[in-house]
């Protein structure tokens, strides 16, 4: 996902006050991609390469999120409304 496309992500769930679950699961999303992308850097020049793995994990963290949703949502599992608002990629 784009910083744009995360950005939107962000902003449609404070702007229509959702369940303080999704709204926590929107915060932890976030904070592991921008986790991922603090720590690579830091695995890169202490030259821990064990570490890598798990931050491309969590780059890629919103992405995997989105594309679950849209599966369950497709599928009627659950209700998405803001795959609509992220979809313009």
């Amino acid at each position: 996902m784009t910083l744009s496309q995360i950005n939107t992500f962000k902003r449609w769930h404070l702007q229509h006050g959702g369940k303080p679950v999704e709204l926590t699961l929107c915060d932890l999303v976030i904070g592991a991609w921008l986790g991922g992308w603090m720590l690579m850097p830091s695995a890169l020049v202490l030259h821990d390469w064990q570490l890598l793995p798990a931050s491309l994990a969590m780059v890629l963290l919103p992405e995997a999120y989105h594309g679950l949703r849209a599966y369950l949502h497709a599928r009627g599992v659950v209700r998405c409304d803001w795959l609509g608002a992220v979809a313009g990629r």
